[in-house]
């Protein structure tokens, strides 16, 4: 999303009227602006609850166990879903689940999508937002194991811990993608 969309969202928020209070925010997907308790939610994630409600929902445990037939399957849906959809940036960030093409957010759903069909718990997926190396926002798919977070990344085909990753997870969703806290 480009500064000029992110800041005239910003205005359009406090020109509504929004408090502080307020437990939803239309937070822009400027992901490198410091971070408040009530701006974590990527704005884009309440049109993807309002029109897909039951992707959004959590249920099951907080963290799964790390398994050799869960990692297996976590290195089979990373694979599939990176092949499945062509990179695009997006001018307007639209969240979406199965796309043809798209960005980090698309390939992070899609990951969630499918591993909850093939029955991980939903509570132990979230989406991570951090910033590459080269500083650009990035979202990846979190597993949260007994062995840590794992991270499922459209830029690589290895999983990783998040500590042995590139990435610092500043925001992620919780155990539904309706909440969203401090990584």
């Amino acid at each position: 999303m480009n500064k000029f969309f992110a800041t005239a969202l910003g205005a359009l928020t406090l020109v509504a009227g929004l408090s502080a209070a307020t437990t939803e925010t239309f937070a822009a997907r400027n992901y490198n602006t410091p971070l408040t308790e009530l701006s974590l939610k990527p704005w884009a994630v309440s049109g993807l609850c309002k029109n897909n409600p039951a992707e959004c929902r959590g249920g099951g445990s907080a963290s799964v166990a790390a398994t050799p037939d869960l990692l297996n399957l976590l290195k089979r849906v990373n694979v599939q879903v990176n092949r499945s959809i062509r990179y695009r940036a997006e001018r307007i960030d639209d969240w979406a689940i199965n796309p043809r093409e798209g960005d980090c957010e698309d390939y992070a759903l899609s990951k969630r999508s499918a591993l909850v069909r093939a029955g991980v718990d939903a509570s132990a997926l979230r989406i991570g937002i951090t910033s590459t190396r080269q500083g650009a926002s990035h979202a990846v798919l979190l597993v949260m194991t007994d062995r840590g977070r794992l991270v499922l990344d459209n830029r690589t085909g290895v999983i990783r811990e998040v500590g042995r990753s590139e990435y610092r997870i500043q925001a992620m969703s919780g155990r539904s993608l309706n909440e969203w806290g401090r990584g």
